[in-house]
């Protein structure tokens, strides 16, 4: 079981398992249409919704190849709705309150949902 921690201060996306940095990438959260960053704090729900990689999303969600994945977190006590850790479009560098990775994301998914079973998000400043 792997832990990610997003940092907001340094846009990174780390993900370790047993104190161990398996990889880390750059990422955004907010900045679309006055959108904030998402809530600090820990995140234990996460569920894969859409089964894998997939080519029949919205291109907010594909990486440039065509490729998207969608891991939702879900709500908690700090924030009123769920959100989650994608590709971050074409050209986009902003997202509406998820966590949108720049380059590489299919690494992530692999590592962090095929490999290692992703239980659990830090975010901090």
């Amino acid at each position: 079981m792997s832990i990610a921690t997003y940092q907001i201060s340094t846009k990174t996306l780390i993900l370790s398992e047993n104190g161990k940095i398996l990889g880390s990438w750059h990422a955004v959260s907010g900045g679309a249409k006055n959108t904030k960053p998402l809530p600090i704090g820990i995140y234990t729900k996460i569920t894969d919704p859409i089964g894998g990689i997939r080519k029949d999303q919205p291109k907010g969600y594909n990486d440039p190849k065509g490729n998207a994945f969608f891991l939702r977190v879900e709500n908690n006590a700090t924030m009123g709705r769920g959100f989650a850790i994608h590709p971050d479009g074409p050209k986009l560098g902003v997202t509406h309150g998820c966590i949108g990775i720049t380059r590489n994301a299919l690494s992530f998914y692999q590592l962090a949902w095929k490999k290692t079973k992703l239980t659990r998000l830090i975010v901090k400043y």
